[in-house]
Order: structure tokens, then C-alpha cells, then sequence
């Protein structure tokens, strides 16, 4: 018996530590991400966005194919037309150790060249964050789509 109770403390004790989850911190970092995505996307800045994401970063956009690489993220980006009153609700951020995830929702105002008024969207993303050395946060993938009904053929 005394040898089982012996295996079993050192056992655990060779275990690998579990993972830390998210300090107040990590979490208001993140936020400031969002803050800082809504930001470029208004001012129409697809290097400041570009620079949210790690290097091997992909998107996901809808009705179109993956988005792969930080300089391919930026020319998808710098392909949005004007956006204003961009906000980024995030309703769940967990994670833990140096990745993390955040589900949220998303409202903006698009301002197509040409459209006679500008037009609102709505809908909902999904990202995966990962610590770096630094203690930074970026954004590693993305997933986005509008709620709204796709409109054409």
C-alpha cells in the first residue's frame, strides 16, 4: 500500500504543469486588440491591421477563399471600401498558456464608391489569439460573417 501511495506523489509530481489561464491582463489585452482592429479598419489602414496578425496568420471571409499569410491579410484588407462606426463586441474570450480564443459580434457602416447612401452590416467573428515572446497578443486566425442576407444571384 505504501508503495502505491509512493508512486502515486511522485507520479503527479513528474506531470507537466497545467496551463495558466487568462490573468485580467491577457484578457484586457485582447480587448485592446479589438480596439485596435476597429481603429485601422476605420482609418482605412490595412498595414496597422496587418500588423495584428502573426506573420503565418489566415482568414476566413465569407464567400471567398482562404486568406493566408500577413501580406496577403493586408490586400484583402486594403481591398474594403471606407468603413466607420466599426465596433467589435467580444461575448467570450477564454484560453489558456499562450492561446486564447474570442467569439463576438461586430456592427459597421460601409461606404461603397458609387452607393447613393452607406450601408450597415452586422454579424459575427471568430479568432484565435497567441501570446508572444514579448507578451504581446496577435491574432493567429480569423473568421468572420455578416448576419445579414447575401444579396445578387
Amino acid at each position: 500500500m505504501a508503495a502505491l501511495l509512493v508512486a502515486a506523489v511522485v507520479g503527479t509530481g513528474c506531470q507537466a504543469p497545467a496551463p495558466a489561464f487568462l490573468t485580467d491582463a491577457d484578457r484586457a489585452a485582447l480587448a485592446r486588440g479589438a480596439e485596435a482592429w476597429a481603429q485601422a479598419a476605420e482609418a482605412g489602414d490595412p498595414a496597422a491591421l496587418g500588423a495584428l496578425y502573426v506573420e503565418d496568420a489566415v482568414v476566413l471571409p465569407p464567400n471567398q477563399g482562404v486568406v493566408s499569410g500577413r501580406a496577403a491579410i493586408e490586400t484583402h484588407f486594403g481591398a474594403f471600401p471606407p468603413l466607420s462606426n466599426v465596433r467589435l463586441d467580444q461575448i467570450e474570450v477564454e484560453g489558456s498558456g499562450d492561446v486564447a480564443y474570442v467569439r463576438g459580434r461586430y456592427a459597421m457602416t460601409i461606404h461603397v464608391p458609387g452607393a447613393s447612401e452607406p450601408t450597415s452590416d452586422q454579424g459575427k467573428y471568430l479568432e484565435i489569439w497567441k501570446k508572444q515572446a514579448d507578451g504581446s497578443w496577435m491574432i493567429a486566425r480569423d473568421m468572420y460573417s455578416s448576419d445579414l442576407a447575401a444579396t445578387g444571384p
